[in-house]
């Protein structure tokens, strides 16, 4: 591919999926400033190895393979332990979540998000993008860089963590039918 019908599908894709991983990384972070930056970085990488890219998966899974690795990249460097830090900031702070955007979600919203919080990085990881992002089980694994049975496992006791989360905290949250069943 030439430089300039490069820069196109670079663009095509961004106009395709950027506002998707934009809330995906914002999930993971918490910070609307980093989720952007992430999401810049994203597409510069695409835009570098989309030479070296091999077709075996889909262009969407890639990128948030890409946005993945961005995202564990920024937060490796800021060493920070929490990866779905739902900070509320105090006013002087806009790129956080502010207390009437934190107020303006549901009420199951907020206690799955604050349950959410306190569960192990693979375990945020794949309920993520298997329950919120809705991704197949094999567009996980892809996603992860693992078996499609170790995206099955972690998503069972992560789901069971979750639960667990949610009733030591008292948190008042009721898992739907379609919930347990997963």
């Amino acid at each position: 591919m030439k430089s300039s019908e490069s820069e196109q599908f670079i663009h095509e894709l961004y106009e395709q999926y950027s506002e998707q991983l934009y809330r995906y990384a914002l999930l993971r972070t918490g910070n609307k400033e980093e989720a952007k930056d992430i999401i810049q970085d994203t597409y510069y990488k695409a835009y570098r190895g989309l030479q070296s890219f091999n077709g075996l998966a889909q262009y969407k899974t890639w990128l948030y393979s890409i946005t993945r690795n961005t995202i564990n990249d920024y937060l490796r460097k800021k060493q920070r332990s929490d990866l779905l830090r739902f900070r509320v900031g105090t006013g002087d702070t806009p790129d956080y979540l502010l207390p009437d955007e934190l107020l303006s979600l549901k009420e199951d919203t907020k206690v799955l998000y604050l349950a959410l919080s306190r569960l192990k990085k693979n375990h945020q990881e794949v309920i993520i993008l298997r329950k919120i992002k809705e991704f197949s089980t094999k567009e996980t694994s892809e996603i992860l860089g693992c078996s499609e049975a170790k995206v099955k496992s972690s998503l069972l006791r992560g789901l069971q963590a979750l639960k667990l989360e949610i009733s030591k905290e008292g948190l008042g949250y009721e898992f739907k039918e379609s919930e347990q069943a997963f």
